[in-house]
């Protein structure tokens, strides 16, 4: 029998109007349910105490009549009701939407019944945080089993490392992990899959499915996790099932949907921050196979329970406990029941510090129900009875009130009505005959709270007067949220003027990064950003230079011990503002590439790239421990390499250590070492599957009858930042032979497709970005052409069908890798059409039409600026006068075309007399000069324009020079 509960007169009123059109609405539907005396009450009681019940009974009367006659509404359910319930009533369902509706409707009917046995005070605290819990863990395990068997209709299965189909590991945070669920609660979900691979068919189901169907299990389970989040939290005319909160995963928003046990564990160790290991305290998973299970959580019990807690630890709970009391104080949260001072948050806040403290010595302590854990705190002496007893009857009393604030309209919310019917609905809700009576206990309530929760890990210490720059600099910081005192204290610091650096500072410290590190990662924030700013005060641009500061800041914020390592070495701090004020682009690379920061911060950064033969044995070190068949971490490593390796060039260039000569030599080693490992790996790749091609005498690479060939900036060794890959591919394979492997096929296809790999190989975007953009058009027809090229038929095209624009690409061209004996045999055409006799007069025409054409197309229109490669006396007219030369004279020296690089021909061409050495010294000396400055230009991320009375003497001399040799 239900307990009466105290009604105002105005309620109890509307309550019986309420009743009875209810009534009225089942009749219409031809349900004449004739509630008794119990049944009334508990009907006026909900329709009081509910607006959500009301309305969903108004919308839907047979549940009313549904819950009273199942006798649903008066018994509690056992543990698997809920999923038993829903798996049979999801059996029809053929797609999402079904699903989705489906639960949205059950999930109605059982809210109602939820809620109308807690306001009936038919079940305890208890049996309604467990129902709400299971009800949720149904609703997510019904529903990926279900998308499961879809997505492995449509791509298979996948398999784990041990050979047993994998299954996705659904992590139930915080009151859903504990089975503390509220009435209205998001589901804050982490979602895991044991092992990387591939999906296949599983043969005892019957599925076929040809190879390319199949997916990552990546791929697999991130389709399934994207769609079991739509299912669950789509808003439709039905309502949802849950909000889900994908949030507390590894990176946040930025991060994947769904991460592998590995790499849960690769960012938990490297990256893990102390509101994590909070986090995960009550981690439990509703989903997976029982073993990937345990295996995942001996990783979350080794990253949360640790045995020894240094004092960066305990200092970092100091800093949460801060944040706690500062959001108080800044948000005024004096009417919040979960948030505000001697809330929810606070009794959850006092337990699980104990549970981070004493878990790892302790594992009784590594219980998620925070009511079990208040009671093992005592008997393991940590806290008295009575404290105990204090925070579980306000833990309880606020929970109640939380219920009752939620059950009435169905929202999220934990602030107490402002409203005298609210707060009268919300005090007899609650057993209480007025509002006063229920406020003078919870305030009660709360205030006990509040005072435990002080006395633990201490009080934090108040804020120091500023009274020099340094202090200053450090309140300013601090005190961000005091915007006037804060412009104050800048502008007294030095800053002149302060607002633009509080606006970027105050970006800083409210940034999603910021507001979640751990305490080490703040305490370690608050001192360097003090120190930057006082190095700052004597640059003249410092609102720039903090700008792109903060760019790095964020993205050291993941991995704080960067951050700790310039706070112990202030030099590094003097180089990077140094690198920062010559070169946005170096700060902006590290922004992108964040893995770099360990290379940064590397002494060894300083002493410059190494050469080809070190860094290729680099990458090869890099690659040992990777399976061919893992072709995207191979991909992955190898960015990095190139990352690692352009950072390092870049560097070296800012500091002057190294002149362009050498910056473009190292990038284009980088490049070459990278080129030939692709061409290795997928050489590899294809003669597993198909065989060797007829006519190759072994397997080795030197004698493949493949060669990659470099054009453009790669092939003239003058490679840039951001350059391009100009690539043409030939073969010499013989003309319908096949292949020998059991897979076999033609020559010429198992060249095509070589060809189609390294491609793909060279710029497939991955999580760390891609290899290089490549350029195929300088090949035999550009476009239309092959994309590998026969050797002979490649000679043909140059001998009879080659434009002169082509002829002057073969200047810049040279062999990369592959088989040596094509090797000579394209030098050999490329020098026999070099050193062709031409028609001066006509060179001389298609030339200069085709610079003028070029001119025109991309030329600068803004006679105030010098455009460094397309205006007049620019780098294009040094090269386009090299190749004119090259082409009127080969024939007569052929000296001219054993380089490729335009400052080897310009010395080449002096040697022979075909241009006087003053005017080859003065062409080498402005093209090394605008290229360098092309380079500057690029590392501080501006187009290559300068104003148009710089560079005058260079441009003047190498128009000089055009005129008087660029003549038939």
């Amino acid at each position: 029998m239900t307990s009466k509960l105290p009604f105002t007169e105005e309620l109890t009123s509307d309550s019986r109007k309420k009743t009875d059109v209810l009534l009225e609405k089942l009749a219409e539907k031809g349900l004449f349910f004739r509630p008794d005396e119990n049944q009334a009450h508990q009907i006026r009681t909900v329709l009081t105490f509910s607006e959500f019940v009301h309305r969903t009974l108004m919308n839907h009367p047979e549940i009313l009549a549904d819950l009273f006659e199942s006798g649903d509404v008066s018994r509690v359910y056992h543990e698997q009701e809920y999923f038993n319930r829903i798996e049979k009533a999801l059996e029809p369902a053929q797609g999402d939407d079904e699903i989705g509706s489906i639960l949205r409707r059950f999930r109605r009917r059982e809210m109602v019944r939820i809620a109308w046995r807690d306001l009936c005070r038919q079940a305890d605290l208890s049996e309604t945080l467990k129902d709400l819990s299971l009800f949720a863990d149904a609703c997510i395990q019904t529903t990926i089993c279900r998308l499961y068997a879809f997505l492995e209709n449509d791509f298979g299965a996948p398999f784990s490392a041990d050979g047993t189909k994998a299954q996705l590991i659904t992590l139930g945070m915080g009151k859903l992990g504990a089975h503390e669920l509220n009435f209205s609660s998001d589901i804050d979900l982490i979602l895991v899959y044991p092992d990387a691979g591939r999906t296949r068919p599983d043969a005892d189901r019957g599925i076929e499915l040809p190879p390319q169907k199949t997916v990552t299990n990546e791929e697999f389970f991130t389709r399934l996790a994207r769609r079991l989040t739509k299912i669950l939290d789509q808003a439709t005319a039905e309502g949802f099932v849950f909000r889900v909160d994908l949030r507390l995963r590894p990176y946040g928003d930025s991060g994947p949907v769904v991460m592998s046990i590995d790499a849960m564990e690769d960012y938990l160790v490297a990256q893990g921050r102390e509101w994590e290991r909070y986090a995960y305290i009550k981690a439990r998973a509703i989903t997976g196979n029982r073993n990937d299970i345990i295996r995942l959580e001996e990783i979350l019990h080794a990253f949360v329970f640790r045995k020894y807690l240094d004092y960066a630890s305990f200092d970092s709970l100091r800093e949460m406990k801060q944040s706690i009391v500062t959001e108080i104080k800044r948000k005024g949260l004096k009417n919040n029941i979960k948030i505000g001072a001697g809330g929810i948050r606070e009794i959850e806040f006092f337990g699980q510090i104990f549970q981070l403290i004493r878990g790892g010595v302790e594992p009784v302590l590594r219980n998620r129900k925070l009511l079990t854990i208040l009671d093992l705190l005592v008997d393991g002496g940590h806290i008295p009875q009575a404290v105990s007893r204090e925070l579980t009857d306000a833990y309880t009393f606020l929970r109640y009130t939380e219920h009752r604030l939620q059950e009435y309209a169905d929202a999220q919310t934990h602030t107490l009505p402002e409203d005298d019917p609210g707060k009268a609905r919300l005090a007899a809700a609650m057993g209480f005959t007025g509002w006063e009576d229920f406020q003078a206990l919870l305030e009660k309530h709360m205030a006990r709270v509040h005072h435990h929760f002080t006395q633990i890990l201490g009080a934090a210490d108040d804020a120091v007067p500023a009274d020099d720059v340094d202090l200053l600099l450090k309140h300013a910081w601090e005190t961000l949220d005091d915007k006037e005192q804060a412009v104050e204290d800048l502008g007294q610091a030095g800053f002149d003027p302060p607002l633009p650096i509080y606006r970027l500072l105050d970006d800083l410290k409210n940034h999603s990064h910021t507001r979640t590190m751990s305490r080490d990662g703040i305490e370690r924030v608050n001192k360097l950003i003090p120190i930057i700013l006082k190095k700052l005060l004597s640059r003249k641009d410092p609102v720039r230079l903090i700008g792109k500061l903060i760019d790095l800041v964020l993205t050291i914020e993941k991995r704080t011990c960067y951050i700790a390592l310039l706070n112990e070495n202030p030099s590094v701090i003097d180089h990077l503002i140094k690198l920062t004020s010559e070169s946005p682009w170096i700060i902006s690379y590290l922004t992108r590439h964040p893995v770099l920061l360990d290379e940064l911060l590397d002494n060894r950064m300083n002493s410059g790239p190494p050469g080809k033969d070190r860094i290729a044995e680099e990458l090869k070190l890099r690659l040992r421990k990777i399976s061919i068949a893992d072709l995207e971490d191979m991909i992955v490593e190898m960015c990095v390499f190139k990352q690692i390796n352009t950072l390092r060039v870049a560097v070296a260039d800012i500091s002057g250590a190294f002149p362009l000569m050498k910056v473009s030599d190292y990038l284009t080693d980088i490049a070459e070492v990278i080129i030939e490992n692709v061409y290795h790996t997928t050489w590899q790749e294809m003669t597993q599957k198909y065989g060797f091609p007829s006519g190759i005498s072994n397997g080795e690479a030197a004698y493949t009858g493949f060669a990659v060939l470099g054009f453009g900036k790669l092939g003239g060794i003058e490679f840039g930042y951001g350059s391009d890959l100009d690539l043409v591919f030939i073969h010499a394979g013989e003309n319908g032979n096949t292949t020998g492997g059991d897979e076999s096929t033609e020559n010429s296809f198992f060249y095509f497709r070589l060809g189609q790999k390294i491609i793909h190989f060279l710029t497939t975007r991955t999580t760390a970005g891609r290899l290089y953009e490549v350029d195929m058009r300088l090949r035999p027809s550009g476009d239309a052409g092959m994309i590998v090229s026969h050797i002979t038929s490649l000679g043909d095209y140059y001998e009879n069908d080659a434009w002169t624009w082509e002829h002057q690409a073969l200047v810049r061209a040279r062999p990369l890798c592959g088989d040596r004996n094509l090797f000579a045999r394209f030098e050999g055409i490329r020098k026999a059409i070099l050193c062709k006799k031409r028609d001066r007069a006509v060179l001389l025409e298609e030339i200069t039409s085709m610079r003028e054409k070029i001119r025109t197309e991309h030329g600068n229109t803004d006679k105030t600026l010098f455009h460094l490669k397309q205006d007049e006396g620019g780098i294009i007219d040094i090269e386009f006068l090299v190749q004119y030369l090259v082409l009127a004279n080969a024939h007569e020296h052929p000296e001219v075309t054993r380089w490729t690089d335009n400052i080897r021909i310009l010395e080449t061409m002096a040697a022979n007399y075909i241009i006087d050495a003053s005017s080859a010294g003065q062409l080498k000396a402005a093209y090394v000069a605008l290229r360098a400055q092309v380079h500057k230009l690029n590392l501080q991320e501006k187009p290559p324009m300068v104003p148009a009375a710089e560079y005058t003497d260079h441009r003047s001399a190498v128009l000089k020079i055009r005129d008087k040799y660029l003549v038939a």
